[in-house]
């Protein structure tokens, strides 16, 4: 018993040097290191294993020899990457539609995906082609902005 209350003295000093919150604590680590010094030894040892854990993923020397050997699969073609891209007739037969205006079928698209868990728009031809011409000229960073106004 005397040897850990003597460990547990020797990492309190070590930490009032270290530690630039030792102050702050001092109190709490004190009352732990009284009640139970192989407690407060054994949190001590936990914190020094996790700093001494690697931030981020696992360690290099795990990783496998053999998958350097192995060919990454192709990304495919670009028509293939682009699997969001469908045509409104595959959306909805275009033939009910033909006679309608398009504040008429604006209503029907929005009533058909309003209890839908999805975003939708209606918006004209001319909007919808500048913002496919800067999606496609800025591919790497686009993104469109929602408003939250109805949501």
């Amino acid at each position: 018993m005397s040897s850990a209350r003597e460990r547990s003295e020797k990492v309190l000093e070590e930490m009032k040097e270290r530690n630039p919150y030792f102050e702050k604590y001092a109190g709490k680590i004190a009352a732990v290191q009284q009640s139970s010094p192989e407690e407060f030894l054994s949190r001590l040892d936990n914190v020094e294993k996790e700093k001494n854990k690697p931030k981020f993923g696992p360690a290099e020397a795990q990783r496998d020899y053999s998958e350097l050997l192995k060919p990454k699969a192709p990304l495919g073609t670009e028509a293939s990457r682009d699997v969001s891209h469908r045509k409104l007739s595959d959306i909805m037969r275009l033939e009910l539609v033909e006679d309608k205006s398009a504040d008429d079928i604006k209503h029907l698209w929005l009533e058909y995906h309003k209890d839908k868990d999805v975003i939708t728009a209606a918006i004209p031809v001319d909007q919808y082609n500048l913002m496919m011409a800067r999606a496609k000229h800025n591919a790497s960073n686009f993104s469109i902005s929602v408003s939250s106004v109805g949501i």
